[in-house]
């Protein structure tokens, strides 16, 4: 072959192959470029709705929006409904024999906080707890949600009867409220067994 025509054949080859290198990458810097688009537009979505929405929680009966955020603990203090509320209240009250269920406790003057004592009921044995974990709203409704607690099967607990209870009070009464665990098992209202023969409330509680 004419050795002009070879050197013309071998530029348009290189021409060619360097072509093909340049696309290529062309390709696949575009590909990678949309492909972190796509996983920024991801993380944006998550991050929105993550801060400027409140979460919604489902449950076996319904939903509700929860005031806090997932991943943290529920405030000692706070607003739920247009209500304040403040956990672990410094009374120790008196729930021997009750069932489980709540009961409410509120002051003689008008306006008075509102206290509502959530009791898991009587257990054989130690280990059981209960707390307030997450407070939410159902539309005017306040969801007040608990968690209970059960120690393992081969836990070590102590013999004798409990009563595990938790409290959180409200600064007034909430316009409509359901107290549930964190299963969506509602909690119903059970009648106060420890007042005195007058109705004295203040038996119901030991002062700490």
């Amino acid at each position: 072959m004419n050795s002009g025509i070879k050197a013309t054949l071998c530029t348009m080859m290189a021409a060619s192959v360097m072509f093909g290198v340049v696309t290529g990458c062309s390709k696949a810097s575009t590909a990678s470029t949309t492909a972190a688009d796509k996983a920024a537009e991801i993380t944006t979505v998550e991050t929105t709705s993550g801060t400027d929405q409140l979460p919604v929680v489902q449950y076996p009966n319904g939903s509700y929006i929860s005031i806090k955020d997932p991943d943290s603990k529920l405030p000692e203090t706070g607003t739920v409904g247009g209500c304040g509320y403040t956990l672990n209240v410094d009374k120790a009250y008196n729930v021997t024999g009750l069932d489980r269920g709540y009961m409410l406790f509120m002051g003689i003057e008008l306006d008075s906080p509102m206290t509502f004592v959530i009791c898991s009921g009587t257990k054989n044995t130690g280990g059981h707890d209960i707390k307030v974990v997450d407070l939410g709203m159902d539309g005017n409704k306040v969801v007040i949600v608990v968690e209970e607690t059960s120690p393992a099967p081969d836990e070590m607990v102590t013999e004798g009867f409990e009563y595990p209870y938790c409290a959180i009070q409200f600064d007034k009464m909430p316009e409509s409220f359901e107290i549930i665990n964190t299963a969506g098992v509602s909690f119903t209202y059970v009648v106060d067994l420890h007042l005195d023969p007058d109705g004295d409330p203040d038996t119901c509680f030991i002062d700490t």
